[in-house]
This record gives structure tokens, sequence and C-alpha cells, in this order.
């Protein structure tokens, strides 16, 4: 308690009794060693549950759900999970409104745990499942809600390619995954459904075409 102060430990009288600490001396070194440990407990709480530190750094932080490269549910079976939502069309405005498909969103859960999700549908089949997890979940083991940079070091270490698509994506383009980033952290994973996606598709996707280049 009195070295969180920073004040010498010779000038006030420590008293323990039962369920009680008494300090004796004067005030305002009191003061200050009360204040200190106000503000050490409180910063200690905030470790324990701030939402805004990474989570590899909270105490008692353990993933309830670590999600892979694999789809947690089969496409076909995405929209069932998510009880049925109503549809909202997607259409591209700039491209003479053409119909890109249905969009989904729902609380989906997994695990006995909670997820927001989004699913896209077209002409009946799920092309892509997108989850955003809270602060229970990983990927590949490694905690969602870190800085991005230190999420594709994790995705290095583990021999992940990886590819920055210039818009707030990171491509995993070996494995039909996209990770998705906010404010520099990875904060959304999306499945996409192989059989509506071709290869060189995802390769677009991870490297898009520079437009500014002449064609050959």
């Amino acid at each position: 308690m009195i070295e969180r102060a920073d004040v010498d430990r010779h000038s006030v009288t420590v008293a323990n009794e039962p369920g009680v600490v008494s300090i004796v001396g004067p005030i305002e070194t009191v003061r200050k060693i009360y204040d200190a440990n106000v503000q050490a407990e409180a910063g200690a709480a905030t470790a324990r549950t701030s939402p805004t530190q990474p989570a590899e750094d909270r105490a008692g932080y353990e993933p309830l759900v670590d999600f892979t490269t694999d789809c947690p549910l089969k496409f076909e079976d995405v929209l069932d999970a998510m009880g049925d939502p109503e549809p909202t069309p997607i259409i591209d405005r700039m491209n003479w409104n053409e119909f890109l498909g249905n969009g989904y969103q729902a609380t989906l859960s997994l695990n006995g745990q909670a997820f927001a999700a989004r699913a896209t549908e077209k002409d009946g089949v799920v092309t892509e499942l997108e989850i955003s997890p809270q602060y229970n979940a990983s990927f590949l083991g490694i905690p969602f809600h870190i800085p991005t940079s230190r999420f594709t070091e994790k995705l290095d270490a583990l021999g992940v390619p990886w590819a920055d698509d210039g818009r707030a994506g990171i491509v995993l383009y070996e494995h039909w995954v996209t990770l998705y980033n906010h404010d520099g952290r990875i904060e959304a994973i999306l499945w996409h459904n192989p059989e509506t996606l071709t290869e060189v598709e995802l390769l677009d996707l991870a490297f898009p075409p520079d437009p500014t280049r002449e064609p050959r």
C-alpha cells in the first residue's frame, strides 16, 4: 500500500486489525497513500474488464470460441441457424442497380456464445458468412480486437499467407477467409463459400487490379 505512493514508510504507522487497516501520520502523507491506492485499484479493474484494451493484455482473458479457416456452419444451414431473418436486397447503385443478392443480419449462437452475424445469399445459396466477435473469441488462437499489425505478425508466425486488399480487409487467399479491421484492429471474420467464388475472384479480392495500370 505504502510503496504505491512512493513515501517514506517510516513517516506513518500502519496498524492491522481484523478487516481494517489503519494508517496514522501527517494528513498530506495519508492522503497521498489513499489516492495512490485508489488509482491502482481502478487501473486493475480496467485491465480486467475494459474492452478497449487488447485482449491479450486483459487479466484472465481466455477465448471461449476459437474460430478457424473452416466456416463454423455448413453454408446451407446458416440461415436456419440465424432464425431465418428477413432479407434485405443488396443493390449496386453504381452499376445500373444490379442485384447482388440478399443480406441477412441476426444473432447467431455458437458453442453457447451469441455473436452478431451477417450472411449474403443469392439464387438460394449462401455465398458468405460474417461474424463480429465480442471479447470472447479468437482465430487460430489469435485474439480478436488486437492491432492489425500484431494480428498479421501472428498469422506470419503460423505460416498463414495473407494480403491486404487495400480497403479494410486482410484476405487469407488460400483459405477463403477475409478478416476485417476497424480503427486499426481486427474486428470481424468472413468465410467465403468456395462453391460460389472462383479462385481467380478470390485472388482479385486479395490483390485487386490496379486501375491506374495500362492494359497490355
